[in-house]
């Protein structure tokens, strides 16, 4: 928990530890869609309810999914704290996974899916991750692949919601002008309630070994997308701190 005084917005984000690791080619991209679909109703809100509420007290919830965590993210006002809270909670922990909302989350999934290799900067990074990548964890998309999402059954996304929110797998962090002492009880009385432990998130190996490679791929356009990748230090090792400011330096000041 941060304070912030100067106004009145306030920012919450979820993480669900994970990521990549935890999945298989056959579950890629489940965490994404569970997390888009919980956004349709919950049991204490239709959909129509929940958008209405959104809209009247000034507040958005989204979500993402990477390689190491899945968030569901909270951005309302000091003034409809409670009502913004509420809603938080009841779509990270009470979705009901309306049938018909999940065929249309699965119809907007699998169409920004299809859509990457029209877009040449997501069909660059796609083929970048795909060649680096093989045979590591992160070589399964977080956000799926047309073939894994249209597999998904509904009942698989409530299965892997009540299995993966466990106290263990969750890191909640709110940033806003509220009090450390409401937003503990809080969460207390909503989120306190999972289970401790329970699907685990699988810890990540190192990446293997690098094999130069070159992967050219041939498109009638009139501009040249060019990327490289490489092994860095990890978080815990003594060379990271410099090699990101070394990265930030050529980022920033090269031109």
């Amino acid at each position: 928990f941060k304070p912030v005084r100067a106004n009145d917005v306030v920012t919450v984000r979820m993480y669900l530890r994970g990521g990549s690791a935890n999945l298989t080619p056959a579950t890629a991209g489940i965490e994404a869609f569970m997390l888009q679909a919980a956004q349709e109703g919950t049991t204490k809100y239709s959909k129509d309810a929940l958008n209405e509420l959104l809209v009247e007290t000034g507040t958005t919830i989204s979500a993402d999914a990477g390689f190491d965590y899945s968030v569901l993210a909270l951005r309302g006002v000091r003034q409809h704290w409670n009502e913004a809270w509420d809603l938080f909670s009841e779509v990270a922990l009470r979705p009901t996974f309306p049938a018909s909302e999940v065929e249309l989350v699965r119809g907007k999934v699998l169409d920004q899916l299809k859509r990457i290799p029209d877009e040449p900067d997501s069909y660059l990074r796609f083929l970048a991750d795909s060649s680096f990548y093989a045979g590591h964890p992160y070589a399964v998309r977080p956000t799926g692949t047309p073939q894994s999402i249209a597999a998904m059954q509904r009942d698989a996304l409530a299965d892997w919601h009540r299995r993966r929110l466990t106290k263990e797998n969750l890191l909640i962090v709110v940033v806003g002008n509220v009090s450390r002492a409401d937003v503990t009880a809080k969460v207390a009385a909503t989120f306190g309630r999972l289970p401790a432990r329970g699907s685990s998130a699988v810890a990540v190996k190192m990446l293997n070994p690098i094999t130069p490679d070159l992967l050219v791929v041939k498109r009638e356009l009139p501009t040249n997308y060019i990327t490289g990748y490489f092994a860095a230090p990890s978080l815990g090792q003594q060379d990271y701190a410099a090699l990101r400011v070394a990265i930030d330096v050529l980022s920033d000041r090269l031109f």
